[in-house]
């Protein structure tokens, strides 16, 4: 039942993945103290300095830029500093270009390994993917936390305005309460916080063209890439499930199963032939 009057709005196109309609930003959350719940899957609004914090959650200072960018304090590899709030991230943790450059992170976090890391407005995102030997949030150190370490030159993943990206492979584990009014980000743990970080696992990107999925990537010596898949090849079927222009968020799904899952496919090649192939999936990084 709430209501914003007069709310900017940007017209996009975006991408033929994305299973939804549109991206909802800081207008909202500056107008609001939400309250998001993972584990029950809903969002509370209130009016500012309404809502009050759940039993037991932690709060953290929250910083607002002018632009409306939400930013909390956290630490990577020992490192501390600004990380922006993004649920529409699905990844954990960001660290932008000039961070990763300036503390040799790229060399400190070893074995990583380079490969596009998913499609957002602006196209396919390419990171080294790696790691963090223990990632920090409030009282919580995580270990084992994938990082994309960014490739980006420009944009806000290659600037140097704060640290990183935090997204909701991280946000998940907790229930959130955004006060944008108080100046705070409320965190509570959820079950979900105790189960490890999953990393790549397929080595294949695949995207949707209009009338099939195409592979666009297939990392070298990766399960993909044993499974005899290469650029080029259309998915046509996963599991016995035809893939139709709504399933980017299932495959992505079944493309992050346990390791050891094994996924029959049904590919067809760019010179027309089909056959079946079966993808192991394991752990990259």
């Amino acid at each position: 039942s709430a209501r914003l009057r007069q709310a900017l709005a940007f017209v996009i196109p975006l991408p033929a993945e994305f299973a939804y309609d549109g991206i909802l930003g800081a207008p909202l959350w500056r107008a609001f103290a939400t309250h998001l719940d993972f584990a029950r899957g809903d969002i509370t609004l209130d009016l500012p300095g309404r809502m009050a914090p759940p039993p037991g959650a932690v709060r953290l200072p929250l910083q607002v830029l002018p632009g409306g960018k939400l930013l909390v304090q956290a630490s990577a590899a020992g490192h501390a500093g600004w990380f922006s709030l993004d649920t529409g991230d699905s990844g954990a943790v960001t660290l932008f270009r000039p961070t990763v450059e300036r503390l040799g992170l790229r060399a400190a976090l070893q074995p990583a390994v380079r490969m596009p890391t998913g499609v957002s407005v602006g196209g396919i995102t390419w990171a080294d993917v790696a790691r963090l030997p223990q990632f920090g949030i409030g009282p919580w150190q995580l270990p084992q936390v994938p990082v994309h370490l960014a490739l980006a030159t420009d944009g806000l993943f290659g600037s140097d305005a704060w640290m990183g990206n935090l997204g909701n492979e991280l946000w998940r584990r907790f229930a959130l309460t955004i006060d944008v009014a108080g100046g705070a980000l409320y965190l509570g743990a959820q079950a979900a916080l105790g189960e490890p970080f999953a990393g790549p696992r397929s080595g294949l990107l695949a995207r949707w063209t209009g009338t099939h999925f195409e592979v666009q990537h297939v990392l070298a010596g990766s399960p993909a890439d044993q499974a005899g898949i290469g650029p080029g090849d259309a998915l046509l079927a996963v599991q016995g499930h035809g893939l139709g222009a709504g399933d980017a968020g299932w495959l992505r799904e079944r493309l992050a199963a346990p390791p050891g899952t094994a996924l029959a496919l049904r590919l067809r090649g760019p010179e027309g032939a089909e056959r079946q192939a079966t993808l192991t999936l394991q752990e990259l990084v």
